[in-house]
Protein backbone atom coordinates (compact mmCIF):
# COMPACT_ATOMS: atom_id res chain seq x y z
CA UNK A 1 0.00 0.00 0.00
CA UNK A 2 0.97 3.46 -0.70
CA UNK A 3 1.86 6.18 1.62
CA UNK A 4 -0.78 8.86 2.15
CA UNK A 5 -1.02 11.63 -0.85
CA UNK A 6 1.15 8.87 -3.02
CA UNK A 7 -0.35 8.88 -6.81
CA UNK A 8 -0.92 5.08 -6.93
CA UNK A 9 -3.40 5.17 -10.20
CA UNK A 10 -3.60 8.09 -12.52
CA UNK A 11 -5.95 7.80 -15.88
CA UNK A 12 -4.82 8.70 -19.21
CA UNK A 13 -5.79 12.63 -19.19
CA UNK A 14 -3.42 12.60 -15.93
CA UNK A 15 -0.16 11.93 -18.39
CA UNK A 16 -1.78 14.54 -21.07
CA UNK A 17 -1.86 16.96 -18.49
CA UNK A 18 0.98 17.03 -17.64
CA UNK A 19 2.37 16.92 -21.26
CA UNK A 20 0.94 20.04 -22.08
CA UNK A 21 2.52 21.91 -19.18
CA UNK A 22 5.72 20.30 -19.77
CA UNK A 23 6.09 17.48 -17.21
CA UNK A 24 6.85 13.94 -18.15
CA UNK A 25 3.97 12.04 -18.93
CA UNK A 26 4.65 9.50 -17.04
CA UNK A 27 5.68 11.64 -14.31
CA UNK A 28 2.72 10.88 -12.11
CA UNK A 29 3.77 7.20 -11.83
CA UNK A 30 4.69 6.63 -8.03
CA UNK A 31 4.28 10.24 -7.35
CA UNK A 32 3.82 12.36 -4.44
CA UNK A 33 0.77 14.50 -4.68
CA UNK A 34 2.40 16.86 -2.41
CA UNK A 35 5.92 16.77 -3.30
CA UNK A 36 4.73 17.35 -7.20
CA UNK A 37 3.15 20.47 -6.13
CA UNK A 38 5.18 21.82 -2.84
CA UNK A 39 8.81 20.97 -4.39
CA UNK A 40 10.66 23.14 -7.31
CA UNK A 41 10.64 21.26 -10.45
CA UNK A 42 6.80 19.65 -10.04
CA UNK A 43 3.61 20.30 -11.11
CA UNK A 44 3.04 23.50 -8.81
CA UNK A 45 6.12 25.17 -10.59
CA UNK A 46 3.21 25.44 -13.98
CA UNK A 47 0.25 26.61 -11.53
CA UNK A 48 -1.06 30.02 -11.93
CA UNK A 49 -2.81 30.20 -8.85
CA UNK A 50 -0.06 28.88 -7.11
CA UNK A 51 -0.08 29.65 -3.50
CA UNK A 52 -3.89 29.40 -3.12
CA UNK A 53 -3.30 25.91 -4.19
CA UNK A 54 -0.10 25.14 -2.05
CA UNK A 55 -1.71 26.19 0.80
CA UNK A 56 -4.80 24.35 0.58
CA UNK A 57 -2.55 21.03 -0.16
CA UNK A 58 -0.51 22.16 2.69
CA UNK A 59 -3.86 22.58 4.97
CA UNK A 60 -5.17 19.26 4.18
CA UNK A 61 -1.86 17.36 4.71
CA UNK A 62 -1.56 19.34 7.95
CA UNK A 63 -4.97 18.11 9.22
CA UNK A 64 -4.15 14.65 8.29
CA UNK A 65 -0.86 14.72 9.78
CA UNK A 66 -2.12 15.50 13.24
CA UNK A 67 -2.75 11.68 13.26
CA UNK A 68 0.18 10.03 11.01
CA UNK A 69 3.49 10.57 11.76
CA UNK A 70 4.81 9.38 8.38
CA UNK A 71 3.10 12.26 6.43
CA UNK A 72 3.81 14.75 9.59
CA UNK A 73 7.55 13.62 8.71
CA UNK A 74 6.94 14.31 4.95
CA UNK A 75 5.39 17.62 5.48
CA UNK A 76 8.12 19.01 7.36
CA UNK A 77 10.93 17.78 4.66
CA UNK A 78 8.44 20.14 2.07
CA UNK A 79 8.47 23.61 1.67
CA UNK A 80 5.88 25.47 3.91
CA UNK A 81 3.14 28.06 1.81
CA UNK A 82 3.80 31.49 3.03
CA UNK A 83 0.53 31.91 4.63
CA UNK A 84 0.48 28.02 6.56
CA UNK A 85 1.59 29.31 10.12
CA UNK A 86 -2.03 28.34 11.26
CA UNK A 87 -4.78 25.76 9.82
CA UNK A 88 -7.99 26.98 9.11
CA UNK A 89 -11.30 26.06 10.11
CA UNK A 90 -12.96 25.09 6.73
CA UNK A 91 -10.70 23.80 3.55
CA UNK A 92 -13.42 25.19 -0.11
CA UNK A 93 -15.06 22.26 -1.24
CA UNK A 94 -14.35 22.91 -4.89
CA UNK A 95 -11.02 25.48 -6.37
CA UNK A 96 -10.66 26.78 -9.69
CA UNK A 97 -7.06 24.84 -10.48
CA UNK A 98 -5.34 27.41 -12.88
CA UNK A 99 -2.26 25.62 -15.18
CA UNK A 100 0.15 27.39 -17.41
CA UNK A 101 0.18 24.99 -20.88
CA UNK A 102 2.07 25.40 -23.59
CA UNK A 103 -1.78 26.30 -25.05
CA UNK A 104 -1.99 29.14 -22.57
CA UNK A 105 -3.97 29.04 -19.37
CA UNK A 106 -5.91 25.98 -18.68
CA UNK A 107 -8.46 25.99 -15.96
CA UNK A 108 -10.24 23.09 -14.58
CA UNK A 109 -12.70 22.27 -11.13
CA UNK A 110 -10.54 20.36 -8.15
CA UNK A 111 -12.21 18.72 -5.72
CA UNK A 112 -11.54 15.38 -4.44
CA UNK A 113 -13.80 12.61 -3.12
CA UNK A 114 -12.45 10.49 -0.06
CA UNK A 115 -12.93 6.95 0.99
CA UNK A 116 -12.93 5.14 3.89
CA UNK A 117 -12.93 6.07 7.93
CA UNK A 118 -10.25 6.95 10.70
CA UNK A 119 -10.72 3.26 11.52
CA UNK A 120 -10.61 1.36 8.89
CA UNK A 121 -7.72 -0.96 8.48
CA UNK A 122 -8.13 -1.83 4.87
CA UNK A 123 -8.65 1.81 3.62
CA UNK A 124 -7.55 3.96 6.04
CA UNK A 125 -8.13 7.25 3.30
CA UNK A 126 -8.29 6.80 -0.43
CA UNK A 127 -8.70 10.14 -2.44
CA UNK A 128 -9.81 10.85 -5.92
CA UNK A 129 -8.76 14.32 -7.26
CA UNK A 130 -10.93 15.44 -9.82
CA UNK A 131 -10.19 17.54 -12.23
CA UNK A 132 -12.73 18.84 -14.46
CA UNK A 133 -12.57 20.94 -17.10
CA UNK A 134 -13.51 24.76 -16.38
CA UNK A 135 -14.36 26.10 -19.58
CA UNK A 136 -14.84 25.16 -23.19
CA UNK A 137 -11.08 25.97 -24.29
CA UNK A 138 -9.85 23.75 -21.71
CA UNK A 139 -12.35 21.34 -22.77
CA UNK A 140 -11.01 21.26 -26.46
CA UNK A 141 -6.97 21.64 -25.17
CA UNK A 142 -7.59 18.55 -23.37
CA UNK A 143 -9.77 16.31 -25.71
CA UNK A 144 -7.43 17.30 -28.88
CA UNK A 145 -4.49 16.34 -26.57
CA UNK A 146 -6.04 13.08 -25.76
CA UNK A 147 -7.23 12.55 -29.53
CA UNK A 148 -3.69 13.20 -30.45
CA UNK A 149 -2.21 10.10 -27.52
CA UNK A 150 -5.14 7.80 -29.31
CA UNK A 151 -3.38 8.03 -32.93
Amino acid sequence: MGSQWEILAANASTGVLFDLVGLSADAAEGLNLLVTLLEPGGLGDHLNNVEEIRLIAWQRAAREALSNPGLATLLKSLPTPQEASTLTNELPPLVLTRLDSRHGELKFMSTFTTFGMPLDITMESLRIEHLIPADARTWEVMARAYGQLKC
